[in-house]
């Protein structure tokens, strides 16, 4: 079975590199470090950020994880003007959370100036660039509606997610997810 993080102690070896984000034990023929960047960040691991540096040398994979305990999805999609983020405990340890969320883009089909859209049925994001923390716990998982109010059919906004710190995890790669709503023409 393949080691599933790289020790943090030094020196970092190239096979220790290549069995954690390639998951085999087949050793570093034909792999070259540009190949394992790509890999581990197509498989969606995490870099230890103490030394996860610009990504251009064996020893910015010192703690990489490949198998985080942490990841944020778009989860129920109920329809194009309400979904549903996911945070995924998988260690299933309890833990704090701080999430953000971010109106980042936003287009009115009928002229409109504000943006009405709730998560949680506590916070509410009106216009382009607002932003709103909360924190809490967590043991399983974290899930939150996302819904769009646009008073027009047509207009469309996207929701950035994103985890800003955990209390016990690494905060996974990527920590954000953007969450696109429309209201469907009537």
């Amino acid at each position: 079975m393949a080691l599933k993080i790289v020790a943090t102690a030094l020196p970092i070896e190239f096979s220790e590199v290549c069995e954690v984000v390639f998951q085999d034990l087949a050793g570093t023929n034909g792999r070259t470090l540009s190949g394992c960047f790509s890999q581990a960040i197509t498989q969606g691991g995490i870099f230890n950020t103490t030394y996860s540096g610009t990504k251009d040398r064996l020893s910015n994979f010192r703690g990489y994880d490949a198998d985080p305990d942490v990841e944020i999805v778009i989860g129920t999609i109920v329809n194009s003007k309400e979904k549903y983020v996911r945070v995924n405990n998988l260690s299933g340890t309890s833990q704090t959370y701080s999430i953000r969320y971010t109106l980042t883009a936003v287009s009115f089909n009928s002229g409109g100036t504000v943006a009405n859209v709730t998560f949680g049925g506590t916070g509410t994001l009106r216009f382009l660039n607002d932003t709103e923390t909360i924190t809490g716990s967590v043991t399983s998982f974290y899930e939150q509606q996302v819904l769009l109010n646009l008073p027009a059919a047509g207009d469309t906004c996207t929701v950035r997610v994103e985890i800003l710190s955990l209390g016990t995890d690494t905060v996974p790669t990527p920590a954000f997810v953007d969450i696109n709503l429309s209201r469907a023409a009537q």
